[in-house]
């Protein structure tokens, strides 16, 4: 099973300027750039755990070819409920 992975907008929009950058010193380098980086969000998709931690829940895939990386973590959409206990308190989570 794979994950969802997303990018926040300033991901995105350094992603699009390392695309430009790359597309400007040679045509379909920046094709080749947004491959690799494909490949990184699928390798980080399909197995979340596997790469390093740099901070807390952040992982690090990195790059081969290019100098680069993607940081994940791993962010659950869950429902949370909150009840109340005889004694009036709510239960540790």
């Amino acid at each position: 099973m794979s994950l969802l992975i997303t990018f926040n907008r300033a991901a995105s929009a350094e992603l699009s300027e390392a695309t430009a950058w790359y597309e400007s010193k040679r045509i379909g380098l920046g094709k080749e750039f947004i491959a690799e980086i494909e490949q990184l969000c699928d390798a980080a998709s399909e197995h979340p755990l596997q790469f390093a931690v740099v901070h807390k829940d952040i992982r690090r895939v990195v790059a081969k070819r290019f100098p680069f990386s993607v940081s994940s973590a791993l962010l659950f959409d869950l429902p949370c409920r909150a009840e109340k206990r005889s004694s009036g308190s709510l239960p540790k989570i």
